[in-house]
C-alpha cells in the first residue's frame, strides 16, 4: 500500500467518512512509516549478509568518491571557476573529465586546500623565493619584456 498523494488526500478530507475509515487510514499510514523505517534500518545489513562484503553490488563496495563541478569547487574554495581551471591546467589540482565536462574530486580539492593553508602558514624564505623567480625569468623560450617586439606606429 502506498501513502496517498496530495489529490487523494484532499478528496478524502472533503468527503464525509466513517470513524472506522479514518481509523483504518491512520493505521495504514502509521504502518507504512514503520515498515519504511524498518527497511531503512535492516535492508543494508540483509544485503551485506546476502551478497557478502566482496561483492561489487554490496553497499560497502559502493564508491564514496564525490565529484563536483568547477563552479561548485570554486564556491567551496572561495575562488572563481577560472582559478579552479587554471589550477587543473598547471597540474596543481587534478581534474577529471566526463567528456568535455570538468569534475573535481572533493577529497582532492580538500587536500589541495589543506596543503595551501599549510604552505601559507610557513614563514616566507625570501632567498628561496628570489631563486624561484630568477629561474622562471631565465627559463628557455621565455620572452623578456625588453626583447618584445613593439607594435608599429
Amino acid at each position: 500500500m502506498s501513502p496517498m498523494n496530495g489529490t487523494e488526500g484532499a478528496a478524502a478530507l472533503q468527503a464525509p467518512r466513517s470513524f472506522e475509515d479514518v481509523l483504518r487510514e491512520i493505521v495504514r499510514l502509521a504502518l507504512h512509516d514503520e515498515v519504511m523505517a524498518l527497511l531503512r534500518a535492516e535492508l543494508p545489513a540483509a544485503l551485506r549478509a546476502a551478497l557478502g562484503p566482496s561483492s561489487p553490488r554490496s553497499p560497502e563496495a559502493a564508491p564514496t568518491t564525490v565529484y563536483v563541478t568547477a563552479p561548485r569547487a570554486a564556491e567551496i574554495a572561495g575562488v572563481r571557476p577560472a582559478t579552479i581551471r587554471s589550477w587543473v591546467v598547471s597540474g596543481e589540482l587534478r581534474g577529471h573529465h566526463a567528456g568535455r565536462l570538468l569534475r573535481i574530486r572533493l577529497d582532492e580539492l580538500d587536500a589541495y586546500l589543506a596543503r595551501q593553508r599549510e604552505k601559507a602558514n610557513q614563514p616566507l624564505d625570501l632567498d628561496q623565493r628570489a631563486r624561484e623567480l630568477l629561474e622562471i625569468a631565465e627559463a628557455p623560450g621565455r620572452v623578456h619584456s625588453s626583447k618584445r617586439r613593439r607594435p608599429r606606429e
